[in-house]
């Protein structure tokens, strides 16, 4: 499964360039300035419904074409049979990849 990837480089404020992947089958990757350091949630709720059903989502920061912005944390449900993976910042080269959370 191909998932959507922000790749940040240390570029001025406001910078965001679409760049073109240059092997086959790769999506494009958009440049954008540092992001953020996370912000601390204060723990979650209790779930909506019985335990062990549910899976808290930490919250991250995603870009909006302009500007960083805060997705706070929820809860998803969990799926059996299935590892959830988080979503999370990985190095690549100069910059940083966002990986966005997934169920392998």
């Amino acid at each position: 499964m191909l998932h959507r990837r922000h790749l940040i480089a240390g570029l001025g404020a406001g910078l965001g360039v679409t760049l073109l992947a240059g092997a086959a089958g790769a999506q494009p990757v958009t440049a954008y300035p540092a992001i953020p350091a996370p912000q601390i949630e204060p723990a979650p709720p209790p779930p909506p419904g019985p335990p062990g059903r549910y899976l808290w989502e930490r919250g991250h920061w995603r870009w909006d074409g302009r500007a960083y912005f805060w997705v706070g944390g929820h809860w998803i449900v969990r799926r059996r049979a299935v590892v959830f993976v988080e979503g999370h910042w990985r190095r690549a080269g100069l910059g940083w990849v966002w990986v966005p959370a997934h169920w392998r």
